[in-house]
């Protein structure tokens, strides 16, 4: 319909058609892109602003009031005439009017923003108003269903950065949401913010983590999107992996910002990324375009993993890199029948685990020469290390805790220390698994590990060849083709900085133990490439515990976790005043 009124600010557009429709429009990355359509009920014919709220009058006399962070509808009411309107800041009055009466009303909308999905100014800033803040906040990150790669979610990844974004404005950040386009199509936007230290030079603290989630597959007892508590947890998908940590880091900065009274001793800058569950696609482009945004960083903080067990904090201090590849075995023309072809062809299926079995023996130790070459030693002080986390866990099995898995320190060697192969799925042309197909064309998926001081491009070199030379012993008229996809780097901090002793005091003031400290076999190659980057210090500190299900149905945090991790936030960023000030950073080894 015809459009019928305009308002706008710096970074969006809102327009009121004819045909009852609100359109939000975005203005930021360079496009100008439709990204919602609400709908009033009757022709638009006036729209105003304020800080926190959007008023929209309407043919039929009704004014709409809707919250500009979620842009949900809160209030509806009658007035006397509604084609125009206009909001005091000062007063925080809306007035209407219209051309059939010649009178103007007033509303005082002060009550009006009290409503569902919407925070004043003031209670972002109240420090005593923890729990009430933090559960809102993420009650309605929760709503929104920020699934990467599902477009029909998209929306909903851009509502969830805008959030975040007015929510980060509101306690002084500068942000901006960046928007790109990849081969796979348009992606998630990466949402950056600032709350810059008032002198130039100043050392900067980057907080890292992402807003889009896993899907919701599976047996739920509650609604996955909406946030509901239980037994002392919050249940959501995203409530532990990310959305929860982001949101107690985002609480532990305003209580920061609180107990200096705004004057910070350094910069704090947030990175918040949607494609984090979509192997971070456009993250490393995006970063590499905006480094202005991380001059000076000193510290890379992330909390985007879980302890060990569910009694005892922990801090992370390094994880493995992977390398994902697929071998394929195939031959030309169409599958065969096993019936007429069967022992009179070289079947693909026969090759390809005739090289798999070549690849390791029965204890899963790796054939490949090399594989295990270029592996850091255990250090004396990780050793130690190992030994508390056995030491704990055992302790805890034998007080009967069968939450407690027992965790050796030879196999912590194995799960954090040693490089692993493993085979982690076949397919083949054989689609419906027929009994008598012999299928032309068969895969394996293999997951490999790898830990420092190890280097990717030489392991793939070594697996190539050794594959090639088993193939070769086949004789085989078969073709082999083996392709790697993605490589995750390791990473491993220095745990004898201070930043991280200042982080081991920040868990032990609000826990009242000190962290065992682990490292994971996992990957997460966002941490490597920060660090590498911005050629900094990396301190992970988890807030969730083990039980958490991250990834999986019932996802949850304990409420008690998100508090006290809070709390350990908050410590960690007053602890680093004694070390990044004016500019200097004093970041030395401890004695």
């Amino acid at each position: 319909g015809a459009v019928m009124a305009l308002v706008a600010t710096s970074k969006c557009l809102f327009s009121g058609s004819r045909d009852g429709t609100i359109r939000y429009w975005d203005l930021e990355g360079g496009a100008f892109l439709c990204r919602k359509a609400m709908r009033q009920g009757s022709e638009v014919l006036a729209l105003s602003l304020s800080d926190h709220a959007l008023f929209s009058g309407g043919e039929d006399r009704f004014v709409v009031v809707w919250c500009r962070n979620t842009l949900v509808p809160l209030y509806r009411f009658e007035s006397s005439a509604s084609q125009s309107l206009a909001f005091s800041s000062v007063t925080q009055v809306l007035f209407s009017g219209g051309i059939d009466d010649t009178s103007v009303s007033a509303w005082c909308t002060r009550e009006l923003c009290q409503g569902e999905g919407f925070m004043s100014r003031s209670d972002h800033n109240d420090a005593n108003s923890k729990e009430w803040s933090l559960e809102g906040h993420l009650r309605r990150l929760i709503r929104l269903q920020t699934v990467t790669g599902d477009r029909s979610n998209r929306d909903d990844c851009w509502e969830c950065a805008k959030y975040l974004s007015s929510l980060l404005e509101d306690m002084g950040a500068t942000t901006s949401l960046i928007d790109s386009t990849m081969s796979e199509g348009r992606i998630n936007p990466l949402l950056l913010a600032k709350f810059a230290a008032p002198y130039p030079g100043a050392p900067a603290v980057v907080f890292y983590g992402h807003y889009d989630v896993q899907p919701a597959s599976g047996h739920w007892e509650s609604d996955p999107w909406k946030l509901t508590a239980i037994d002392g947890y919050y249940y959501a998908r995203g409530a532990t992996d990310n959305k929860g940590p982001i949101l107690a880091f985002v609480a532990a900065v305003r209580d920061f910002l609180a107990e200096t009274q705004g004057k910070l001793p350094f910069s704090i800058n947030l990175c918040l990324e949607g494609q984090g569950e979509s192997f971070n696609i456009g993250f490393r482009d995006s970063i590499l375009a905006n480094l202005q945004w991380f001059a000076n960083t000193k510290i890379l903080l992330t909390s985007n993993s879980y302890w060990i067990h569910d009694e005892r904090p922990c801090l992370t201090y390094g994880m493995r890199g992977s390398m994902d590849f697929t071998i394929t075995v195939s031959r030309p023309g169409e599958n065969l029948h096993s019936g007429v072809d069967g022992g009179a062809c070289a079947e693909p299926m026969d090759d390809l685990i005739a090289i798999l079995s070549e690849m390791k023996d029965h204890r899963g130790y790796c054939r490949i020469p090399h594989f295990y070459d270029g592996v850091r030693s255990l250090t004396d002080e990780e050793a130690r290390y190992f030994d508390e986390v056995e030491k704990d866990t055992r302790a805890r099995v034998m007080e009967d805790d069968r939450g407690t898995k027992l965790y050796l320190r030879s196999d912590l060697e194995k799960r954090w220390c040693s490089p692993s192969l493993s085979i982690t799925s076949l397919s083949s042309s054989n689609t419906n698994q027929a009994y008598s197909v012999i299928p032309k064309c068969v895969s394996a998926k293999i997951s490999a590990r790898f830990v420092p001081d190890q280097h990717p491009e030489e392991l793939q070199g070594r697996i190539r060849q050794y594959l090639e030379y088993e193939f070769d012993k086949l004789s085989s008229s078969n073709r082999l083709e083996v392709h790697f996809e993605k490589i995750g780097d390791y990473w491993l901090s220095n745990t004898t900085v201070q930043s991280f002793e200042i982080a081991a005091r920040a868990i032990e003031k609000n826990w009242g133990c000190p962290p065992l400290l682990v490292r994971e076999g996992g990957t997460m190659p966002v941490t490597s490439f920060l660090m590498k980057t911005l050629n900094c210090e990396v301190v992970q500190i988890p807030l969730g515990q083990c039980s958490d299900n991250a990834h999986l149905p019932n996802e949850r945090i304990r409420v008690l976790n998100l508090d006290r991790g809070r709390n350990v936030l908050k410590d960690f960023l007053l602890g680093l005043r004694s070390i990044l000030h004016n500019g200097d950073v004093v970041n030395q080894e401890l004695t």
